[in-house]
C-alpha cells in the first residue's frame, strides 16, 4: 500500500498497544451496555494473555527450552484458575428480565458451551505442563492447544453477543467479526504487521461504521458508552496517524 509508512519500531512500540487499548475498551463497552455482564470484563484480559502466551509457546522448542515452557504453562495454568471461579461465582449473570424464553435459553446454552470449553482448555494446559515436565512432549499438542484457545475465545464473544442488548446486536456481531477477532486471533499474537497493514481499510470502516451507528443512528445509547466509544475511535485515529504517509 503506497499510503502507509509504518516502521517495525513503530508497529510494536505504538500501534499493538493501541490496538490492545482498543479491544480491552471493547469489553468495557459491553460491560458499560450490559450491566449484568461487567464480572465477565477480566475473562478478555484472561483470554488475550492467553492468546499471547499461546504464541510465545508455539516459537519455543519447548524441551530445549523446559524452564521458560514450565513458567508460561504455570502462569497460565494460574490465569485459567483465577477465571474458572469467576464463571463458577457468576454462572447465572446471563439471566436478564428483558430476555424472552428464547433469549434466555440461547443465552444459558451458549454460556455453558464456553463454560465447558473452558474447562477443557484448562485441562489442556495441565497435560502440556506435566509433558514438558517429564520431557516427553508430544509435538501435537500445541496445535492442539492453539485450535482450544481460538474456541475459547470464539465462544466466550459469542455468549456476550448472545447476552447482550438484542438492539445491538448485529452491530457487535460485526464489529467483533471484522475488527476485534482478526486483531486478538492473528495479528497481535503473531506480532504481524504485514497482515495489519493488508487489513487497515477494512479495519478502519468497521470501527467507523460502529461509531456512526452507535452515536449518531436512532438507537440511543447512555453517556457512557459514547464516551468509550469516543475513546475507541481517538485511539484508532492515532494509530492511523502513525500508520498513513502524511
Amino acid at each position: 500500500m503506497d499510503d502507509v509508512n509504518l516502521s517495525n519500531l513503530a508497529f510494536t512500540r505504538y500501534v499493538r498497544p493501541q490496538l490492545i487499548n482498543i479491544s480491552t475498551d471493547y469489553g468495557s463497552l459491553m460491560a458499560a451496555m450490559n450491566p449484568e455482564l461487567k464480572e465477565f470484563k477480566p475473562i478478555h484480559k484472561s483470554i488475550s494473555k492467553l492468546q499471547r502466551n499461546e504464541a510465545r509457546l508455539t516459537k519455543l522448542n519447548v524441551l530445549d527450552n523446559p524452564r521458560t515452557s514450565i513458567t508460561i504453562t504455570e502462569n497460565l495454568l494460574q490465569t485459567l484458575r483465577k477465571s474458572i471461579l469467576i464463571l463458577d461465582q457468576y454462572a447465572e449473570l446471563n439471566m436478564k428480565p428483558s430476555f424472552g424464553p428464547d433469549q434466555m435459553i440461547g443465552s444459558f446454552h451458549h454460556f455453558y458451551q464456553f463454560y465447558n470449553s473452558y474447562l477443557n482448555l484448562y485441562q489442556a494446559y495441565s497435560d502440556l505442563h506435566f509433558f514438558i515436565q517429564t520431557g516427553v512432549y508430544p509435538g501435537k499438542d500445541l496445535l492442539q492447544l492453539k485450535q482450544k484457545t481460538n474456541e475459547v475465545y470464539n465462544l466466550f464473544n459469542l455468549y456476550l453477543i448472545e447476552s447482550s442488548d438484542p438492539h445491538f446486536k448485529n452491530e457487535f456481531i460485526n464489529f467483533w467479526n471484522n475488527f476485534i477477532k482478526p486483531v486478538n486471533t492473528l495479528i497481535l499474537p503473531r506480532n504481524d504487521k504485514v497482515l495489519f497493514i493488508s487489513k487497515i481499510n477494512d479495519l478502519n470502516l468497521t470501527i467507523n461504521i460502529l461509531n456512526a451507528l452507535l452515536t449518531k443512528g436512532n438507537k440511543s445509547i447512555s453517556k457512557q458508552p459514547k464516551t468509550l466509544l469516543k475513546i475507541m475511535h481517538h485511539r484508532w485515529v492515532s494509530v492511523l496517524k502513525v500508520t498513513l504517509k502524511r
